[in-house]
């Protein structure tokens, strides 16, 4: 709990200084000039939230990721190449694992902390490069427990989608081949990382487009059709790692629907701002627009579905990006004279739901 709150606060003060303190320089954003922080600056910011979660010790699923690297994996790298004759999934990440022991030992503290520092390198990357406004991007990442429930937990997984989430500036110059090889290697670390292929193709485009509200009308098929939508969903996934999950979440969906509204407000907003969207034109923002339509969908089965903890770990690989349109969103849909209040009720509602989740709830669920 105290590295929780220090690295909120941590944020607040740099959210101060930004105002005061930190330069902005011009740099060149999907072909437009824009004001960004400097590399440093963005990596001051990051820096506690890689200290905090790389040392953050026997938390959540962390548990069994030390006991696998230390008691499970072989010491020598010329070992790690065995796995690929084998069944085992996830090959990527055990080699890559394997490495790490082979050259630091099995210090388990190096482990978590190299995998941290990956992780938020990447974010803290593309949030600086692409985000408005970095510092409010950091904020609502680490509000909305994303960065709890993920650089906390679910390590595999969430490498898997900063690779991909690396690979931003190839979606938007649709570098399809680079991009294919990226996903794929992510898919090495964790399997669900394939999703982003159909995802990035319903994604590609204006805001709204026709495959985005296609989308949405299968949402809302899948909701009225519940018990039909869960058959079918039972026989797709009998021969998948997910197989067991209809069984786990056989009484109701895994997530609450308190996460799933928070995490439509983005979608919520565009939807409102569609014709600021339009006019504007912005690759990232028609990019990061409909993926929030894709995280809102996804939030919902997840809320409502019997198998919810499937779509409960997926909409990562969407809701990232909605640290990148929020603060968009605030600064260029809203009035001048509206845009101060919808800062300080943004803020308010973040902490408040940080509060419950880390405070109230105590549980990261996905």
């Amino acid at each position: 709990m105290t590295g929780y709150l220090f690295v909120i606060l941590w944020v607040g003060l740099c959210a101060f200084l930004s105002k005061y303190v930190f330069v902005k320089r011009k740099e060149l954003v999907c072909g437009v000039e824009e004001e960004r922080y400097s590399w440093l600056t963005a990596f001051i910011v990051f820096l506690p939230l890689i200290i905090v979660a790389g040392s953050r010790g026997r938390v959540f699923d962390t548990t069994a990721y030390i006991r696998w690297f230390t008691k499970t994996l072989p010491n020598s790298f010329s070992e790690a190449f065995s796995i690929l004759g084998t069944d085992e999934k996830d090959k990527g990440f055990y080699i890559f694992s394997t490495l790490i022991k082979s050259i630091f030992g099995d210090d388990f503290h190096v482990y978590l902390m190299i995998i941290s520092a990956i992780q938020g390198l990447i974010i803290l990357s593309i949030y600086r490069k692409y985000s408005i406004n970095y510092v409010l991007s950091v904020f609502l990442f680490v509000a909305s427990v994303d960065y709890i429930g993920w650089m906390f937990n679910g390590t595999r997984q969430f490498l898997a989608v900063t690779i991909v989430f690396a690979a931003t500036p190839l979606i938007l110059k649709k570098k399809y081949f680079p991009l294919l090889c990226i996903i794929l290697l992510a898919f090495t670390m964790h399997r669900s990382a394939l999703i982003m292929i159909p995802i990035i193709l319903i994604c590609q485009g204006k805001a709204f487009n026709k495959r985005t509200i296609i989308f949405i009308v299968a949402i809302l098929l899948a909701v009225a059709f519940l018990g039909s939508f869960t058959n079918l969903l039972d026989n797709i996934l009998s021969d998948t790692d997910y197989s067991d999950y209809s069984d786990e979440s056989q009484y109701g969906g895994s997530t609450n629907f308190i996460k799933a509204i928070v995490f439509s407000i983005p979608f919520i907003i565009a939807v409102i701002g569609r014709k600021k969207m339009r006019e504007e034109d912005n690759p990232i923002i028609n990019f990061s627009a409909n993926m929030s339509i894709i995280t809102s969908g996804l939030y919902v089965l997840a809320a409502v579905l019997p198998a919810g903890v499937l779509f409960g770990r997926l909409p990562i690989y969407a809701s990232i990006y909605n640290y990148i349109l929020l603060p968009w969103e605030v600064e260029k849909v809203f009035s001048e004279k509206t845009k101060p209040i919808v800062y300080s009720a943004l803020i308010i509602g973040y902490l408040a739901y940080y509060y419950y989740q880390t405070n109230i709830k105590v549980s990261i669920l996905f």
